[in-house]
């Protein structure tokens, strides 16, 4: 339960408690558990606690809906991460979704085992990434460029169609990706799911 709800709770509880008082003061003070003269004190505390909870309630929600500034990150390059030469990676694009980067770039290497690629990943991203972003690597041109049709597909039919076309191609071009969280591991291979191997099995019920 979060702060907002657990205020929200403590309001109609104080508020509970001054009808009481007021419905019930008589009764209160007959049976000597407040006195005439603390009955309005505890009615002032509690109007007083009302104020307060009300005013705190609604900052917090005023704050709750505003946009929350996007931590920052630079990824720092050290020794141990030097530059990543243009014979091994070439950039190809980059897009920006919401508060995070995403650069592509095409892997020119030829080994190309998971961990060679995460540690190219890596640098490239303390090369690169100067706030929160996300590294793709490919090893091959025209699957990006398929790739990269995605993102402005909206109809399930054209995505159906596209995926027929094009999936298992990106799947296995696609060498995966190195997510903005510091301390990510290299995605390798993401799209080999079950999808690309039923594609490739050709059992796939629909696409």
């Amino acid at each position: 339960m979060n702060d907002i709800a657990l205020q929200f709770i403590l309001i109609c509880f104080v508020q509970l408690l001054l009808i009481i008082l007021y419905r019930q003061s008589k009764t209160l003070v007959h049976r000597k558990i407040f006195t005439k003269s603390t009955l309005p004190i505890a009615k002032t505390i509690l109007y007083g606690c009302i104020v307060i909870l009300y005013t705190v309630f609604f900052i917090q929600v005023n704050a709750y809906h505003k946009p929350q500034p996007f931590e920052q990150t630079k990824y720092i390059k050290t020794e141990a991460m030097p530059t990543v030469s243009t014979d091994v990676v070439r950039e190809i694009g980059g897009r920006k979704t919401s508060q995070i980067m995403n650069l592509y770039f095409l892997y020119l290497g030829t080994d190309k085992s998971e961990k060679t690629v995460a540690d190219v990943a890596l640098r490239l991203r303390a090369e690169y990434c100067t706030t929160l972003c996300i590294i793709n690597m490919y090893d091959d041109k025209p699957a990006f460029d398929r790739d990269i049709q995605r993102v402005s597909i909206t109809s399930n039919e054209v995505m159906k169609a596209w995926n027929k076309a094009n999936y298992v191609f990106v799947a296995d071009h696609y060498l995966g990706y190195l997510d903005a969280v510091p301390d990510a591991k290299f995605n390798y291979y993401p799209f080999h799911d079950g999808y690309y191997k039923n594609a490739v099995a050709g059992t796939l019920s629909s696409y």
